[in-house]
């Protein structure tokens, strides 16, 4: 994994917003890239594209609407 991080073939995702059911809210995501949070050091399993609103309880507590074209980001392979 830091090796990767190092070389810039993964993109660290400890920094972004979660969903109270623990996926990660990317601002963007690149094709070609491993993708994982360097600081619980798992890699992320899947990754998928909103298709319409989805009202979301954040980590936070915070309710809120993620807009078409979020991408959700998850280190456990089921779906």
């Amino acid at each position: 994994m830091q090796r990767k991080l190092k070389t810039h073939q993964a993109v660290d995702v400890s920094g972004c917003e979660r969903t109270a059911t623990g996926d990660y809210v990317l601002p963007e995501f690149r094709d070609g890239f491993d993708y994982c949070d360097a600081k619980s050091e798992e890699w992320i399993w899947s990754i998928g594209k909103l298709l319409r609103p989805l009202p979301s309880v954040m980590a936070n507590n915070e309710r809120r609407e993620l807009p078409v074209g979020t991408f959700l980001a998850s280190t456990s392979s089921q779906a």
